[in-house]
């Protein structure tokens, strides 16, 4: 077995494990923990280096750049769009992951363009986190090559599931509570659907009984398979986490064509709609996946299992670094057996 030194660069916003939400920080605790399971060597850097304007610092943005160099690693890897610009002055093969939402939609970017062109032209392989990002990278001038579609996964065995989930006739919307997930209008629809997460919508009810507040991390693994499904109505997401959570614990999904990534939208447990769906016809998809879903439990954990298990995409992810560095003529650190 090849044991790597992989170095993951983060943004700094928040902690590192998160002590609350934090998708992107969970993210990446995970893959240190289980990239270390594995045998692995994992530093990862979370100093915040821009201010509110989006500069990085220039002292800061050099300390760490000498930090990643000085430790050695056989990988690098960035999960944080603004910080591209210290990509070329890493020793070691590197990547990069963009986890914008709105990547897929060139008219709901605004002025974030410049990421496609960043990417592009400092010659770093790009982990995008779902096949539609790949091809969103290669028709903005990305080299085919230097792409490859990254499913992150989930640790399934952190997830309570059951047959008989308690609320097999609710719903559950989970996640931040945000204008771009749609949750107030959700919440106006009055279906069953309960609701928790940080709430930072002020159009959303918090008195309302379905606002369950903000969930710890132990909760949702223990409390997600009690309902038949999770809807997740947004309108833009990269690869949303909650969705493979989702799977693991049993439920079904309703999703808006904006959070299918990497799902098999064939199979009949997953329904996918628009978002100009009429509150007649999303209530009624919502009721008939709940059914589905509640006579499908084994199938969608163990769909879940087989695509989304964090082991498995973790052992994928380091046979392509071992792959890249390959490719690149560089040898790999640590003891080869």
């Amino acid at each position: 077995m090849s044991v790597m030194r992989i170095c993951i660069i983060a943004g700094g916003h928040l902690p590192i494990p998160p002590t609350g939400w934090g998708g992107i920080e969970g993210l990446v605790w995970n893959y240190k923990c289980e990239l270390e399971a594995q045998g692995h060597e994992v530093l990862v850097i979370n100093t915040l280096l821009d201010n509110d304007l989006n500069r990085c610092d220039p002292a800061l943005f050099s300390s760490v750049i000498k930090t990643v160099n000085d430790w050695n690693p056989g990988f690098v890897h960035l999960q944080y769009d603004h910080y591209a610009d210290m990509m070329p002055y890493i020793a070691a093969p590197r990547a990069m992951t963009s986890h914008y939402p709105y990547l897929d939609y060139p008219n709901k970017r605004k002025n974030f363009e410049w990421i496609f062109h960043k990417f592009a032209k400092n010659h770093s392989y790009v982990f995008p986190l779902s096949d539609r990002n790949s091809d969103h990278f290669k028709s903005s001038g990305v080299n085919e090559s230097l792409l490859w579609t990254w499913v992150a996964g989930v640790h399934s065995e952190n997830f309570k599931f059951t047959e008989d989930p308690k609320k097999n006739e609710k719903t559950i919307c989970l996640g931040k509570i945000e204008p771009r997930k749609r949750q107030a209008y959700l919440q106006q629809l009055d279906e069953n659907i309960d609701f928790a997460g940080p709430l930072v919508d002020g159009r959303f009810n918090r008195d309302n009984s379905s606002y369950l507040g903000e969930w710890p991390k132990e909760r949702v693994c223990h409390d997600l398979t009690e309902y038949a499904n999770l809807i997740l109505f947004s309108e833009g997401e990269a690869a949303p986490a909650v969705t493979l959570e989702a799977l693991v614990a049993g439920c079904g999904l309703v999703v808006s064509n904006e959070a299918t990534a990497n799902l098999d939208t064939s199979l009949p447990f997953i329904d996918v709609v628009d978002l100009s769906i009429s509150p007649t016809e999303l209530k009624e998809t919502i009721r008939k996946n709940r059914i589905i879903s509640i006579e499908n439990r084994k199938e969608i954990r163990r769909y879940g299992i087989e695509m989304f298990d964090i082991k498995k995409c973790v052992s994928r992810y380091v046979d392509k670094i071992i792959e890249l560095c390959e490719k690149t003529n560089v040898v790999l650190s640590g003891d080869q057996t």
